[in-house]
């Protein structure tokens, strides 16, 4: 493993066991740290995804599935309606997206290491 400031990268077999524990996509990183966190707050106000989709002036409550799903993620505009609607500190929303653009950028930092190792190696395949 070597260490540039606040990053880490692995490598062999740490790389190899975090790959395989870490989250593969962005879809599933979302849907484990923001959507999640969403469901939880909406449940917890006592609202529906239609209610939460008209209150927003949302024409349909699929936007709000698609947070909850990790499809995608509410425009950071609309996040601090989303805090007063659910009755959450605005501190936890940007708690939850710091974490999740952090994890985020950890898994595109392991991507790219990924891909220089593979090249790497196709590289002393194709000399051999």
């Amino acid at each position: 493993m070597h260490s540039y400031g606040r990053c880490r990268l692995f490598h062999g077999d740490e790389a190899e066991s975090m790959t395989k524990q870490s989250i593969k996509t962005e879809q599933d990183l979302r849907l484990k740290v923001v959507a999640t966190f969403l469901r939880e707050k909406r449940m917890s106000a006592g609202l529906t995804q239609w209610d939460v989709a008209r209150r927003l002036n949302y024409s349909t409550a699929q936007f709000v599935s698609n947070w909850e799903r990790g499809v995608s993620l509410p425009p950071m505009e609309a996040l601090p309606n989303l805090a007063s609607l659910y009755g959450t500190p605005g501190r936890e929303f940007v708690e939850v997206i710091a974490e999740y653009q952090a994890r985020q950028a950890k898994l595109e930092l392991q991507r790219l290491v990924d891909a220089f190792k593979r090249h790497s190696r196709e590289a002393k395949s194709k000399r051999a």
